[in-house]
């Protein structure tokens, strides 16, 4: 088993052998940077998700869970999300949902999208505990609550491999396993891996789609389509499951259609109202670089062709892009790949052995000859299996990790106070999920941790924010000196060689200063009732940062009085 532990993207891994199956991390962010400090200053990567270790045991990425009385856990809606929901105190949604659990006939028709997702897992051949899809607290987010008690160490769910979606870190070099004419080889081979998985999924999800395929079918010619009936790089699924349940479309419907929690999707007054510079500009950079991608994707696949995507039906439009990113960021993890698949070195094993054989029975050698080529055969799949990955890592400077999506595991909300693991069973080809560090009882919702982040990357990533989340901190840059200091969520100094030319007054005066910047106090933020759902997500993210600034200087021994008389910023801070 592969052991993956940590956080995904873009962190280092360490891998050992230990048993024939791989742990995962369970989120993999794309690469998002937060300035440390002004616009010319350095960066630092906002998602470092996942660390890695090879072990013998299944796990994933993430901890798991549930919610103890009295304690507020981060929830994730995996579900269709609306704008301008009610938000409800002491609740964080990664996805906006309905704001009202009334039952109409939107209810009814997610309850029954719901209801032929859990068909088609089971036949499909996901194995899950006793746990159903239910609706928690005022802001109806959808999750998983378990039916029975779940003992820590439990198995919560097992996903077949031939029903995700994957991709490697060198499959850049490998091959564009889409046609031509959905995907350019060269874009695929400079692309990141989250929008290569983001065209693969929206590969699928064009096929699921009647409509979609028959405008599939004006650009790729039937007979070459045909060839993409399995989806890439993967196998088909068991004898016993069948064609039906190997499709993706329930699943798809059961995805969200917008993600307008982002602030990604936020106006730049609705961002302004997050008081934290660098974290907008880790957005804007963002948001640069996703355009910048879908332009060179078009020239790239379709200009260059004289095809013109607005007769096409709407097919790989800016808005099909973006929605395929945002599932693959908010949905993927990774974790050391293994170099191929157990199914298929099986497959060769046999056909080496099946030669041999015959060459010995038709004398073209005797058996001795025939056993060594046998041999040689299996003892060179092993031990380009083992060097490989190492080679790769010395090469690129960074180690082999496959991404993945897999339906239903995306399905658990967050936690950051539980512990949970994710697996990569090598033998079985499948992905499990096990609960961790507690019990589970019956009738409580399960969650999982995507990793020890930081209010930044939750908001910036997910769309909710963690209140007095143990793992948020606060970058304050100092310009006398230029480098960025970072506290912790207990307001102590993160580095303290940032500080080593301060005395402590002057810290105290610099943390001053920055709380003095802001257009509001925290006294104001706490009392502030905010008009819609992205306003209130702005409101406790920088209640959490002003917190973090107050016990700094708590830490310090210095109480820093409620400033006021501060002017409000323009737009949507009128509306308090």
């Amino acid at each position: 088993m592969l052991l993956f532990s940590g956080r995904a993207e873009p962190d280092q891994m360490t891998v050992a052998w230990l048993l024939p199956s791989t742990v995962w991390q369970q989120r993999c962010p794309v690469a998002l940077s937060v300035c440390s400090g002004p616009a010319l200053s350095p960066c630092n990567r906002l998602m470092t998700r996942f660390r890695s270790s090879v072990r013998a045991t299944l796990s994933r990425e993430g901890e798991l869970g549930e919610e103890k009385s009295g304690e507020h856990c981060n929830t994730r809606e995996h579900q269709r999300s609306t704008a301008g929901e009610e938000p409800q105190q002491n609740t964080w949604t990664r996805e906006a949902t309905r704001h009202s659990p009334q039952l109409d006939m939107t209810t009814l028709n997610d309850h029954s999208i719901e209801v032929g997702f859990m068909e088609w897992a089971k036949g499909a051949g996901i194995e899950t505990a006793e746990l159903s899809i239910a609706h928690f607290g005022r802001e109806h987010l959808r999750g998983l609550r378990a039916e029975t008690a779940l003992p820590a160490g439990s198995i919560l769910a097992r996903v077949p491999g031939f029903l995700a979606l994957q991709t490697r870190s060198d499959d850049s070099g490998r091959g564009c396993p889409l046609p031509e004419e959905v995907c350019a080889p060269m874009f695929w081979k400079q692309a990141p891996w989250y929008a290569r998985l983001a065209l693969l999924l929206l590969f699928e999800r064009y096929k699921a789609d009647p409509e979609s395929a028959r405008k599939l079918e004006t650009l790729v010619l039937r007979r070459k389509l045909k060839r993409w009936e399995i989806r890439p790089n993967q196998r088909r699924g068991p004898a016993k499951v069948s064609a039906s349940n190997c499709t993706l479309s329930p699943w798809f419907r059961l995805l969200p259609t917008t993600f307008d929690e982002r602030p990604l999707y936020w106006t730049d007054a609705e961002r302004r109202e997050l008081q934290y510079d660098c974290l907008l500009r880790a957005i804007s950079e963002q948001e640069r670089k996703w355009k910048d991608l879908y332009g060179r994707f078009v020239r790239q696949t379709f200009e260059r062709g004289g095809i013109d995507l607005k007769v096409r039906g709407g097919l790989f439009s800016e808005q099909d892009f973006q929605w395929a990113l945002n599932v693959v960021v908010t949905r993927a993890f990774s974790g050391p790949s293994e170099t191929t698949p157990f199914g298929e070195r099986w497959r060769q094993a046999c056909f080496a052995g099946a030669l041999s054989l015959a060459s010995w029975n038709f004398h073209l050698m005797d058996a001795f000859a025939a056993l060594n080529v046998f041999l040689v055969v299996v003892l060179s799949q092993l031990v380009f299996d083992a060097l490989y990955p190492r080679i790769y890592q010395s090469m690129q400077g960074a180690p082999l990790k496959k991404y993945v999506i897999a339906p239903f595991i995306d399905l658990f909300n967050h936690s950051s106070r539980v512990q949970s693991k994710v697996a990569y069973e090598y033998f079985y080809d499948a992905f499990s999920l096990s609960i961790s560090n507690r019990d589970t009882h019956a009738g409580d919702q399960v969650f999982i941790s995507y990793g020890t982040l930081t209010n930044d990357e939750l908001l910036a990533l997910y769309g909710f924010v963690e209140e007095d989340n143990p793992h948020d901190t606060y970058k304050l840059w100092d310009d006398a000196s230029e480098t960025t200091i970072v506290f912790d969520a207990t307001g102590r100094v993160r580095n303290p060689e940032s500080v080593q030319h301060l005395s402590a007054t002057g810290l105290i005066a610099l943390i001053r200063e920055e709380l003095a910047r802001k257009p509001t106090t925290l006294t104001e933020d706490e009392q502030w009732q905010p008009s819609n759902q992205r306003l209130e997500l702005a409101r406790r993210f920088r209640i959490g940062k002003k917190r973090i600034l107050e016990r700094a200087l708590q830490q310090l021994g210095h109480a820093h009085p409620q400033h006021s008389g501060h002017a409000t910023n323009s737009g949507v801070s009128a509306e308090r």
